[in-house]
This record gives C-alpha cells, sequence and structure tokens, in this order.
C-alpha cells in the first residue's frame, strides 16, 4: 500500500523534481481519500485532468516519462491532477498522475455509467467504447494499463466526466 509523503502537493506542478519520479502515494487531498497517486516527468504539454500515457523515446526517464494521449489505442497510465508542461518558458515539467482511484478525466463527450473508457485522437481525451468503434483500442484499454470507467453519466460544464481508474 502506497504511504503518505509529508509536502506532496499534487495540485501543484515542479520546474525541478522534488521527489523521485515513480514515487507512488496516497493522495493527500481529503476528497481523494484512498486514491493512489504518481510523480511522473512531463515530456510535452499535458492539460489538467488529461489521460496520459507512457514516453517510450525517453529511456532516462522511462517509465514515468508521460505525454497525453493522443491516438486511438493508447496505453493510459493514469490522470493529470495538475496541467504540466514542458515548454522553454512555463518549464513544469514535474508532477502527479492520479493511478487508482476516482479522477476527473477529459472527455469528448457523455459517457454512461459503467462505460470503459478508450483513448481519441483528441490530446489527453477519453470517449467511451460504444462511440469509439476502434476494436484494438477497447482491447487495450481492457488488458494493459489500469481500467479507466465512467461513475457519472452527465459531463461537466469543463468538459471533464468523473471515472475510476483502476
Amino acid at each position: 500500500m502506497a504511504a503518505f509523503v509529508l509536502g506532496a502537493n499534487p495540485t501543484v506542478a515542479d520546474q525541478t523534481a522534488q521527489f523521485p519520479i515513480g514515487t507512488e502515494i496516497q493522495d493527500p487531498r481529503t476528497a481523494f481519500s484512498g486514491n493512489v497517486i504518481r510523480y511522473v516527468k512531463a515530456n510535452g504539454t499535458i492539460a489538467v485532468n488529461a489521460a496520459v500515457r507512457q514516453d517510450y523515446t525517453d529511456e532516462t526517464n522511462e517509465p514515468h516519462a508521460m505525454l497525453a494521449t493522443s491516438a486511438t489505442g493508447q496505453n493510459v497510465q493514469g490522470v493529470s491532477i495538475a496541467a504540466l508542461s514542458s515548454s522553454v518558458t512555463n518549464n513544469n515539467v514535474f508532477g502527479w498522475i492520479t493511478v487508482k482511484g476516482k479522477a476527473s478525466v477529459l472527455t469528448a463527450a457523455v459517457a454512461a455509467a459503467g462505460s470503459l473508457l478508450v483513448t481519441t485522437a483528441t490530446a489527453g481525451t477519453l470517449d467511451d467504447f460504444a462511440t469509439n468503434t476502434d476494436v484494438t483500442a477497447a482491447i487495450i484499454a481492457s488488458f494493459s494499463g489500469p481500467p479507466i470507467v465512467s461513475i457519472d453519466s452527465s459531463a461537466a460544464t469543463d468538459g471533464t466526466l468523473s471515472v475510476f481508474i483502476g
């Protein structure tokens, strides 16, 4: 079981690593009690609540270097808690992703509660398999990485959907 770590603030992106990359802890936020979060490095721009995937080109920081999902059939590693960017002007490249528990994720459309969600071509955005007919995407979502399931059938006004990451 993941432990608590003093000083961890999942809603803040860091310009320099504050914890070892890959550290997993219990989410310290009261509303997310029981969630497990992981400290990662962003290798691109990742919006808040974006689904993220592993960046296999970063041999130094694998398996904890992340990019926003960007195509159907990608393996989701978790959901970003804060906006992360490796751009030169911002450079907030380190932060936390939810890897187990309740989260909000960017969504392409409303998904029925209990729907398995899969990646789309829109950065960091998921959609339900009923809408996305790519069978490969569903197989990847079902068997690799943690499954992400909708727990709410109405999307929020900010384009997110409540999900359980399993």
